[in-house]
Order: C-alpha cells, then structure tokens, then sequence
C-alpha cells in the first residue's frame, strides 16, 4: 500500500515552497532544507555580493559533487566487499571439497 503525499512548507533563502512527500520522509525533507539554508548561508558570508540565483547554483554543485563522491565511495566498497565475499566463497568451497575428499578417505 502507498501511502499519501503530505503537503510540507519548505523555507530557502527566506522563501518559502510547497513541496509534497510522503510523511516517512518528512523529518528528512526538514533536515535536506536545513543543510541547504546552511550552506547557503556559509557561503553568502564567503561569496558577498552574489546574488541569489548564484549562490543557489554554486551550493547546488557543491552538493551534486559530495553526492557524487559519496555515491563513488559506496560503489568502491561495495565492489571491495563482492571480492571480498567471493574470496571468502572460494576459500568456503575449497574447504568443502577438502572436507569431502577427507570424509571419502576415511570410509576407505
């Protein structure tokens, strides 16, 4: 069952936006806004004079690039943990074999 989009009011820069989200989502959606009047805020005291519009797009990459690196890192190790799995996977098999060939000796 899908539940029902709730209608949250979204501050950003002193303005507010209407957005809808599922209400397991809520608290998150409240803390994404936060971040983003954040360094929004960090990055008006460093960048003066820039406007809006500006500072919007340079939080949008830098947020976009900590993503992407985020997302890069969970891509590494998870394929550091499916080698690693199949290394285990092989020394497991190997064993199991060596276990067999021992169980087959022992009723000879």
């Amino acid at each position: 069952m899908t539940e029902s989009l709730e209608s949250v009011e979204i501050n950003v820069l002193g303005r507010a936006y209407r957005v809808s989200c599922q209400p397991d989502q809520y608290l998150l959606l409240r803390q994404a806004a936060q971040r983003l009047n954040d360094a929004l805020g960090d990055l008006r005291i460093r960048a003066r004079g820039s406007s809006n519009e500006q500072l919007a797009i340079m939080v949008a990459l830098n947020l976009s690039h900590e993503l992407l690196l985020e997302k890069n890192r969970i891509q590494q190790y998870s394929e550091s943990m499916e080698q690693r799995i199949r290394q285990l996977n092989d020394v497991i098999q190997e064993a199991l074999k060596e276990q067999s060939k021992l169980s087959v000796d022992d009723c000879n």
